[in-house]
């Protein structure tokens, strides 16, 4: 799931939400539920969230990170797609 990402491991999941929500108020970030047992919600970029990626994988060949090879929807689970 979402600990295959290094740096989510860090996160507790109420901030993972409230900077997910923040996404998607800015419009990066498209978020659907589904009525199911678990719940589950996926997130994806949007438009604007795709004009991003350029700086993302900046940020993250600057910061020594992998880039964002790593954040495709099978990748990261079934909570967090293509960001």
């Amino acid at each position: 799931m979402l600990t295959r990402l290094g740096f989510l491991r860090r996160i507790s999941p109420k901030t993972l939400t409230d900077r997910l929500r923040q996404l998607e108020g800015r419009g990066v970030v498209t978020r659907t539920m589904y009525a199911e047992i678990p719940p589950r919600v996926e997130y994806d970029l949007t438009p604007k969230g795709q004009a991003l990626r350029p700086v993302i994988d900046a940020l993250a060949e600057w910061s020594g990170g992998s880039g964002t090879a790593e954040l495709t929807p099978r990748g990261v689970g079934a909570s967090l797609r293509r960001i």
